[in-house]
């Protein structure tokens, strides 16, 4: 069991989740022999498995991040958060020790260029929905698209609400994806 730690514990340093967060070592350690448990008491060799621990550990970071506030939940993916910076790295003339500045932060505001990029990609994606609309009215692209994009309403709550099954809303997006790509991207 000695040899599976040290092999978790090396999986984990070279994970990039990791970095800046040494300090939370034991616990990534501890979440992943918790997930591992009924494979690592078995396993003697780990080249096998060391794709599936790969995944363990990396699974295991993120939800050892999660519950220590360092991480949350955003639409498609995870984003790491700053820590705060505490009243005891601030000193007399304000500066914090670790060098911390707000002239090294990105400006959030968009470019004006992608802006217009954006605008230019969603006229075309809208177009390219309602010609697909009016091509198949029955199949009802725009309601769909609206309610799963717009409103962000899982397939099941589309279903419920158009009284159609969950699997034909499935179909229903992955045809009117098809159409975008097709209409908009061009393959």
């Amino acid at each position: 069991m000695g040899r599976m730690n040290n092999d978790l514990l090396k999986l984990i340093k070279a994970n990039a989740k990791y970095q800046g967060n040494e300090d939370l070592c034991e616990d990534f350690l501890a979440e992943s022999l918790r997930r591992s448990v009924a494979i690592t008491e078995n396993i003697d060799d780990i080249t096998f498995i060391t794709p599936y621990l790969k995944k363990v550990v990396n699974t295991s970071i993120l939800t050892v991040l999660k519950n220590a506030g360092r991480i949350r939940r955003v639409r498609r993916d995870y984003v790491s958060v700053p820590q705060s910076v505490s009243l005891e790295e601030l000193s007399e003339g304000g500066d914090v020790k670790n060098n911390f500045s707000l002239d090294n932060l990105p400006d959030p505001r968009a470019d004006f260029s992608e802006i217009v990029a954006n605008r230019q990609l969603l006229t075309q994606v809208c177009n390219a929905v309602s010609m697909a609309n009016a091509s198949a009215p029955e199949k009802g692209y725009y309601d769909i698209f609206v309610k799963r994009y717009v409103d962000m309403k899982k397939q099941a709550e589309i279903a419920e609400e158009l009284s159609i099954s969950q699997s034909e809303v499935c179909k229903r997006l992955y045809e009117l994806v098809k159409i975008i790509k097709n209409d908009v991207i061009g393959y």
